[in-house]
């Protein structure tokens, strides 16, 4: 069973970026044009191991990519850092845009 986050021995955590990332726009975008990706080789990995699918140039998070993007460690520290930087809900997508502006 592979994960949705590969580790990386060159990042400073320890976990790669570029999937960290990809989980978290495609979570709150729901489908992501091809063109806006930021990882498309974390979008590839996501859908090679069945946590995203691709469609006529838009990719979405499946159900098991969903639960991963919620669970999967370091998922969780992710969204508590998210929150604590916004002061609101990270899982909104409006307040993350208010938050900025």
């Amino acid at each position: 069973m592979s994960r949705a986050i590969r580790k990386c021995k060159f990042s400073s955590d320890g976990w790669n970026g570029g999937d960290i990332d990809e989980l978290v726009q495609m979570f709150l975008a729901a489908m992501t044009w091809d063109g806006n990706h930021c990882s498309k080789s974390s979008r590839d990995h996501l859908i090679e191991h069945g946590f995203a699918y691709r469609h006529e140039g838009q990719t979405a998070l499946t159900g098991r990519g969903k639960v991963a993007a919620l669970t999967c460690w370091p998922m969780p520290l992710v969204w508590f850092r998210r929150w604590r930087r916004i002061k609101r809900n990270p899982f909104n997508r409006t307040d993350q845009k208010s938050a900025t502006q």
